[in-house]
């Protein structure tokens, strides 16, 4: 994340206009910049498959991306509220997990949930913090309604 901003800004000069690149003070502020422009957005990736559920439970068009920034801070994900953030899907746990920006990515936490968490596969112990990085896959319960892919793009 810290060099997107750089790398999006073609032709950059040195001070000495030679074309090596931006000094490095300039690049620490385009870096500073960049983190605080960067959106995490988690991607719906699941294939929408209900055959596992019921017809009347199945909603996959009702999952949605999931937009963080720092100043959010940690908020619960859920299938209903008070659940800072809902995906109502029967296999998410009413606070199924936590989730905060922490760096360049997220802290996630499953909350005791019944399908449970994982990461890119591997299921999280519940009330413990796991970090999910950009291009890793987060699962709610359900990897066919409730998966995710952890993106950056930058705020419109």
């Amino acid at each position: 994340m810290a060099t997107c901003c750089a790398a999006r800004t073609p032709g950059m000069l040195s001070r000495s206009g030679r074309g090596r690149g931006p000094a490095p003070a300039a690049m620490a502020v385009r870096a500073r910049r960049c983190q605080a422009s960067a959106l995490l957005v988690l991607r719906p990736s699941g294939d929408g498959n209900c055959d596992h559920l019921e017809a009347t439970e199945c909603n996959p068009e009702d999952v949605r991306s999931i937009e963080c920034t720092k100043e959010m801070g940690a908020v619960v994900v859920g299938r209903e509220a008070p659940a800072d953030v809902t995906i109502p899907i029967v296999t998410v746990s009413s606070a199924h997990a936590r989730l905060e920006v922490v760096g360049g990515g997220l802290e996630i936490e499953d909350l005791g949930s019944t399908n449970g968490t994982f990461i890119d596969g591997i299921e999280l112990k519940p009330n413990t913090k796991a970090a999910l990085t950009v291009g890793q896959e987060l699962v709610l319960g359900d990897m066919h309604l409730a998966a995710f892919t952890l993106v950056d793009e930058p705020e419109a």
